[in-house]
């Protein structure tokens, strides 16, 4: 088996033929971990593989955190030496001893057979999904989104990390689980000028997580909330984030939003009724926590 290591935040030059720059400067971010695997050539560490991921609770039909995979590359000069294998094997120890019981990941536009292929010979159980995806410029021409008042949202990067994971706990109590889980959880994979909380007087919260993918395009990772009014929140956290958006995103920019459950797909078409729909391959893998 191919040796696997942690990937330190400021060595990523070796990476740079196979990976990304949007990827490994992920890297260089808290929040998201990176895996790569390696084998030794004549005294030289050569790269053989590289996996990314970060943990969080994406769906709310799923009651504890999980951890998504959102890149995994094997270069061609290391196929079929099974440092893949080595990668996915070392992430689901490291996994299974913080207490996460569920890995998943989403395959979407151009992901290759090879790969959807490769996920299932690990273990990964396939399940159908769908994906709203459109331009922010149509997303904006909705009249939800125009100028008003929003007395109760405020972006994430205006409190702190511990500030907003109370606010999560207070939403999600399956977010109340092993102080290890918690650790591995780290809310600056999301967009701090994008992503939004909700709170008022009355006791209604809410959180919209959104994070920008390899590719630059803007997905929705997350949209929970709790109190007597769940719906209230909503519309004031997706006012807070398309004003912001038009300030710092161009109108070409993609807007990705999983459904996950029929109440989101009947909200957000409401929201884009012009978006076209596409099919999400996703894996999901259950582990044993340690």
């Amino acid at each position: 088996m191919i040796p696997v290591f942690t990937l330190d935040k400021e060595d990523t030059e070796g990476f740079k033929a196979f990976v990304p720059e949007s990827v490994l400067s992920r890297s260089r971010q808290s929040g998201y971990y990176s895996m790569y695997s390696a084998y030794f050539e004549e005294d030289e560490v050569v790269p053989a593989g590289f996996l990314q991921f970060y943990i969080c609770k994406s769906d709310e039909n799923v009651k504890e955190y999980e951890a998504v995979i959102v890149y995994i590359n094997v270069p061609a000069y290391a196929k079929g030496q099974e440092s893949g294998l080595s990668l996915m094997e070392q992430m689901e120890d490291v996994l299974s001893r913080a207490g996460i019981k569920r890995i998943s990941c989403d395959l979407y536009g151009d992901a290759t057979e090879a790969l959807k292929g490769y996920l299932i010979r690990c273990g990964y159980k396939k399940m159908q999904g769908k994906l709203i995806a459109a331009d922010l410029s149509e997303v904006l021409k909705n009249p939800v989104f125009e100028p008003g008042k929003v007395a109760n949202a405020k972006n994430i990067g205006e409190i702190s990390q511990a500030a907003l994971m109370r606010v999560v706990k207070d939403i999600d109590p399956a977010s109340n689980k092993t102080e290890k889980v918690l650790q591995m959880i780290n809310m600056s994979v999301y967009d701090p000028d994008l992503s939004s909380i909700y709170i008022d007087k009355a006791g209604n919260k809410g959180v919209l997580l959104i994070r920008r993918t390899p590719a630059g395009s803007l997905l929705i990772d997350m949209y929970s909330s709790a109190g007597e009014d769940k719906k209230r929140p909503l519309f004031e956290l997706l006012k807070l984030s398309a004003a912001n958006a038009k300030k710092i995103c161009s109108n070409d920019m993609k807007v990705m939003i999983p459904i996950r459950r029929t109440a989101d797909e009947k909200l957000f078409e409401k929201l884009c009724p012009d978006a076209p729909t596409d099919t999400v391959w996703r894996g999901i893998k259950m582990i044993k926590a340690r």
